[in-house]
């Protein structure tokens, strides 16, 4: 998993090996993110808000 700020940089990454898997976004401060899960065979981009 990826995680990008609003400019398209990305802020850091986090293994997701697994079909359940949690999302740590304490190091975030608040503001506007995009999460992009990469799959076998597709890909899946998500906004964040952390408020």
């Amino acid at each position: 998993m990826f995680y990008y700020d609003l400019q398209g940089k990305l802020l850091m990454t986090q293994d997701g090996t697994t079909k359940s898997h949690s999302i740590n976004i304490a190091k975030l401060q608040t503001g506007v993110y995009f999460l992009e899960i990469i799959g076998y065979n597709n890909a899946i981009t998500k906004r964040i808000i952390k408020e």
